[in-house]
């Protein structure tokens, strides 16, 4: 029988045993590790690490009776880049946060010194991987401007053809997110229907599933095909219907509303100092979409609304996401009409 005040060794403790044991053996110098471990004083770091900066740390960092501060990560929520979280709850209330970012740099811009401009394309793909057609169309235009060259017609409508499939599947997923990460599973899946549909379109002409390098200077890799085409049309004739499915589900939905209609609220004048850009923009009022303001490839030929919202808070930003679905489909149905032959 097993003595009860047997104590059990610290698995820690035999490992640094036996890693001593073999540096001995080798004839490497022993290490000096603190004798208490190597985690002492780790119990001693406090949070923040470092005295407040501003007078919004120390906002957050001033704790009233009852309120603790409890740090979440650094963490890689899904793959959008490493987040620390420090959060400050007052028993199961968070009433304050400080988003901690930095912990991560992709290092593109460093690999693109090294890179041809056909390669630099490739690297900007994983960028943003909902929205990689919008990632290769911006160096693409930069690239032209540098060599002087402008892309034939047909390939611009080709190019903004597939940048509006990628917003509708781009914009649509954010919907289903947006429900998911506050309880919702359903819109989800039918995100995910829109979304597979509109790859299985781009990967027809592309090549591929996800990054699908396709942008070239002074053009894209392939012309349309018989089979994207008759994609286009079968997608086209049911993407409203999804769509509408999911509205139905969340728009009006109590427990929706509750979670976002005055949560996340940013002005249009902070949305402008914080530089927000796109639909959170337009989403705080700012009638600005450079579609319009700074008109390129073939936009200032086709007609669609710049959408704005007033509220500026979250369900606004759900609310923009799905009137700017609907300008992408009219703007495609615009250019399929108009694709020169």
């Amino acid at each position: 029988a097993v003595d009860p005040e047997t104590r059990i060794p610290d698995l820690l403790d035999v490992e640094r045993a036996e890693e001593e044991r073999l540096r001995a053996a080798a004839g490497l110098r022993v290490s000096t590790m603190h004798p208490e471990g190597e985690f002492v004083g780790f119990d001693l770091v406090s949070i923040p690490d470092r005295p407040p900066q501003t007078a919004r740390e120390q906002e957050v960092y001033s704790l009233d009776e009852g309120e603790m501060l409890v740090n979440m990560g650094p963490q890689h929520p899904s793959t959008h880049g490493v987040m620390r979280l420090v959060v400050k709850v007052r028993g199961e209330v968070v009433v304050d946060i400080d988003p901690v970012l930095g912990y991560l740099h992709r290092g593109i811009e460093k690999l693109c010194e090294n890179a041809t401009y056909t390669t630099v394309l490739t690297y900007v793909d994983p960028m943003d991987y909902l929205a990689t057609m919008h990632n290769e169309h911006a160096p693409a235009i930069a690239f032209e401007k540098l060599y002087g060259i402008e892309a034939p017609r047909r390939a611009e409508y080709i190019r903004a053809l597939v940048v509006e499939l990628n917003r509708v599947f781009s914009h649509g997923l954010m919907m289903g997110f947006l429900a998911l990460d506050i309880g919702g599973l359903t819109p989800i899946l039918y995100a995910f229907i829109n979304r597979d549909e509109v790859v299985d379109l781009l990967s027809s002409i592309s090549g591929q599933r996800m990054l699908f390098n396709f942008f070239r200077v002074g053009g894209v890799n392939f012309d349309t095909n018989d089979e994207f085409l008759s994609r286009l049309g079968t997608w086209r004739s049911g993407v409203m219907k999804n769509i509408e499915m999911n509205e139905r589900m969340i728009t009006d939905n109590e427990i929706f509303r509750g979670r976002t209609v005055g949560m996340g609220v940013l002005s249009g004048q902070e949305a402008i100092s914080l530089g927000v850009s796109g639909p959170n923009l337009r989403a705080s009022g700012v009638p600005f979409d450079v579609r319009k303001a700074r008109p390129y490839s073939i936009y200032d030929e086709l007609e669609f609304d710049v959408i704005t919202h007033e509220a500026g808070d979250s369900y606004s930003r759900y609310l923009q996401r799905i009137a700017e679905i609907k300008q992408s489909i009219h703007l495609i149905d615009q250019i399929v009409d108009k694709m020169p032959h």
